[in-house]
């Protein structure tokens, strides 16, 4: 996660002029997910087709988890959720849509006009979502869900005083605004250790030692949009939603890459292998004459997520690397799309579901049908639970749609298609780098660094 902090601008680290092309198949592989409310949904939808295409290119019955090919995942507020349930408890992009319908209609419903939403409620949720996806315990009733973020294999790999812990999986950052009779600056909330690195921008570096931080208390920091939930207090600080000051975490992702890659007490050398960055839809552009329309725009430019994607896109260009942006285009792109920027970040709208003719139900692709079986599994028995078969979640089910028109377009109009094959080549390509590499490491990816979780089958690539 990440979060504001005291002389820290949006700008990408500088590394000079000189382009570095990265050799070495261990350096970090990166995903960056926005916040964006219930619109969240969006960025697991085309993080689905990246897997579905990797899968395709491994030959395998299962999607793959993202966790055995990203390194780094970072989010802000519900970006920052995400990236844990993907990362920190290593869930399937399957199993995270299904949490995540789940949540939306949990937290987001009913509709709240002057209060704030229910942080106990969204602590309630959260709880049980831990519960069941921890890993560590056959029987999810057994776990007591007070996890911390603190994942088991914290320590940095030049830490030979802990090798028993040295990391070898996924690692979570998420984003939030931390505030203490100043000014709210950024944070970084880790899953592991950040040895301070001799460079002006490194945030918030820290041994996390026997950091009690838990998993539920990190997903409400990062969460605390004002209006929607109340802020949260953690040692006597302020923390609030990180998209307040950055909603696109790509610059911080990019820049703890770097960092990362390096070590500890020295300026960094190395940059990342790749940063693949989802959004949660672009906003309307409107015309700033009139009252209404000069807040609209001041409004977009607190939670602009285009100036961070420029600034990493410049970056790239300059050092090398990878870099993919996604984020559902608008109406007035002129490619035929309706976007999601009339959906409010905590809209979940339903009604009771209609029985249509067959003849007038729309005609259901492959990327339909997944998703229709994904929702179907989601359905809840409890009072007031998702359930598909009986409601209409119409504002689920438009995210669902909108993003799916935005994939599906047309390559001459548009190269989200080919940037999603593309990203998924990479991750294929580097996957297998690494195994030829290091067999060793590259199998540890694969296991729950927790030694009290089940042996993981680990997916082979030939």
């Amino acid at each position: 996660m990440s979060s504001r902090a005291e002389g820290v601008d949006s700008q990408p680290p500088q590394l000079g002029n000189e382009k570095i092309q990265p050799s070495d198949p261990w350096l970090p592989i990166i995903l960056s997910l926005d916040g964006g409310g219930v619109r969240g949904l969006s960025s697991l939808i085309i993080l689905h087709e990246i897997m579905r295409a990797v899968q395709t290119l491994e030959c395998s019955d299962a999607l793959p988890l993202p966790c055995n090919y990203f390194d780094f995942m970072i989010g802000t507020s519900t970006g920052g959720l995400i990236a844990i349930m993907l990362g920190r408890l290593r869930m399937s992009v399957e199993e995270c849509i299904k949490e995540y319908l789940r949540l939306s209609n949990r937290i987001f419903r009913p509709k709240r006009y002057i209060r704030a939403y229910s942080a106990k409620k969204f602590r309630q949720a959260v709880e049980e979502v831990v519960a069941k996806q921890c890993g560590c315990h056959g029987n999810p009733r057994s776990c007591t869900h007070n996890h911390h973020l603190r994942q088991y294999d914290y320590a940095e790999r030049y830490d030979t005083a802990n090798r028993d812990i040295i990391n070898k999986t996924c690692r979570v950052e998420k984003s939030k605004s931390e505030g203490q009779n100043r000014a709210d600056v950024p944070y970084l909330f880790r899953s592991y250790d950040h040895d301070a690195r001799d460079w002006k921008r490194d945030l918030n570096p820290k041994k996390l030692n026997r950091a009690e931080l838990k998993i539920v208390d990190a997903c409400r920091a990062t969460t605390a949009a004002p209006f929607y939930f109340p802020a949260l207090k953690i040692g006597g600080r302020r923390y609030i939603d990180g998209a307040i000051h950055g909603n696109n975490p790509s610059v911080y992702a990019w820049a703890e890459g770097v960092l990362m890659a390096g070590e500890p007490g020295r300026p960094p050398k190395e940059t990342p292998n790749a940063l693949i960055s989802i959004g949660t839809g672009k906003k309307k552009e409107y015309p700033r004459f009139g009252f209404l329309n000069l807040l609209r725009h001041i409004r977009g430019l607190v939670v602009d997520v285009e100036r961070p994607h420029e600034n990493m896109e410049q970056t790239v260009a300059i050092v090398g690397g990878f870099y993919k942006r996604f984020n559902v285009s608008t109406s007035d792109e002129g490619l035929g799309l309706d976007g999601l920027s009339t959906i409010r970040l905590d809209s979940c709208n339903k009604s009771k579901r209609k029985r249509f003719p067959w003849s007038e139900q729309k005609q259901r692709t492959v990327e339909d049908n997944d998703l229709t079986s994904i929702e179907t599994e989601a359905s809840e028995k409890r009072k007031g639970g998702y359930k598909p078969h009986k409601y209409q979640y119409k504002t689920l089910e438009k995210i669902r749609d909108r993003t799916l028109d935005y994939i599906r377009l047309p390559t001459s109009r548009n190269e989200v298609r080919a940037d999603i094959n593309e990203c998924a080549q990479k991750l294929y390509d580097y996957s297998r780098q690494r195994r030829e590499n290091d067999p060793t490491r590259w199998e540890a990816i694969r296991q729950d660094p927790n030694p009290t979780a089940p042996i993981q089958s680990v997916l082979a690539s030939s």
